[in-house]
């Protein structure tokens, strides 16, 4: 989907961004993170990719386990994309709700999922509501 999306836009995809989130889909996290912590940041141009970036650093720790790192990620992810048009914003805030019902805050995993429900991204914002109302519909049971 991305790569039609890319496409239809003219967009020439930032290398080092598309072989980490190719990495991540493969389930390489460790290569992933490498790709990522080897990119120089000056060659994130558009803001969509500086976005992408710290999204996929958050999600490559969540895979890993590392909360803490992934928390930290996905909400720098929230606070510089919140009201782009982009899904990255949206999309950290499901992993922040995930993440924290994980660990059993359940008021702050509410948080993050009202936040995902609060953004209307230009791609992917249905299901991404959907699997917010989801995981609201799990705490409240």
């Amino acid at each position: 989907k991305q790569a039609q999306a890319d496409a239809r836009d003219g967009h020439i995809p930032h290398t080092g961004l598309l072989r980490a989130r190719l990495l991540f889909d493969g389930g390489y996290f460790e290569e992933a993170r490498g790709v990522l912590d080897r990119m120089d940041p000056a060659t994130l141009l558009r803001d969509e990719d500086r976005l992408e970036s710290t999204y996929r650093r958050g999600r490559v720790a969540q895979a890993m386990n590392h909360s803490t790192e992934a928390i930290r990620w996905l909400g720098i992810t929230w606070n510089s994309g919140r009201d782009a048009k982009w899904h990255f914003a949206c999309a950290s805030a499901l992993q922040l709700g995930h993440i924290y019902q994980a660990s059993g805050n359940l008021s702050e995993a509410e948080t993050w999922y009202h936040r995902c429900l609060s953004v209307q991204p230009d791609r992917y914002g249905d299901g991404l509501h959907q699997k917010a109302k989801a995981g609201l519909h799990q705490l409240a049971d």
